[in-house]
């Protein structure tokens, strides 16, 4: 399998799991992720948005999303998402997959999941039985499940473009702590 370009969008309180992924598979990702020390935290938000598409998603293949209870209320992951739905690479977008934390309380529901507990913009492309956009799995260490998911991800950019939904306004602040 060749790398794919993987940008991987997380609540920063989830920090860990966000090396813990790098780490794991760093064989099948070429990371393109913003690290903390990367961005100023007193930039402006427009400048942040800006600087996230055009210097870390402008060739990402496949957008990650770690998710853990409060992740789905993150202005960050909102506009990451967002991008990677709109940024084109190549002429198609990047692939869209969830993957639930152990900490999630929807954690072991494999396909299943309730779209309160997600991004919104991450369940407006889940569809059931597996035919949206995006897909959603649980946290796993194993190296060939992932390589499943991420060129999943990849294949389905092109094969469900038509799935593909970003019809929401951006979120402009943080809706929990």
């Amino acid at each position: 399998m060749k790398k794919r370009k993987t940008f991987i969008s997380y609540y920063h309180k989830d920090e860990d799991y966000k090396n813990k992924f790098e780490e794991l598979f760093e064989d099948i990702i070429v990371n393109k992720s913003v690290r903390a020390e990367d961005i100023d935290v007193n930039n402006h938000d427009q400048y942040t948005k800006e600087l996230i598409q055009k210097d870390y998603l402008k060739d990402v293949t496949v957008l990650v999303v770690l998710i853990s209870q409060k992740t789905r209320c993150r202005k960050h992951v909102d506009w990451e998402i967002a991008a990677a739905l709109n940024h084109k690479v190549g002429g198609i977008y990047a692939g869209l997959v969830g993957i639930r934390l152990p900490s999630h309380s929807d954690y072991g529901l494999e396909e299943n999941y309730n779209p309160n507990n997600i991004p919104d913009r991450l369940a407006d492309n889940l569809k059931k039985n597996g035919e949206g956009y995006a897909s959603i799995h649980d946290w796993t260490e194993d190296i060939e499940e992932m390589k499943d998911i991420i060129n999943n991800a990849f294949y389905r950019r092109t094969s469900h473009e038509d799935e593909r939904v970003n019809s929401k306004k951006q979120m402009d602040k943080n809706l929990c702590n």
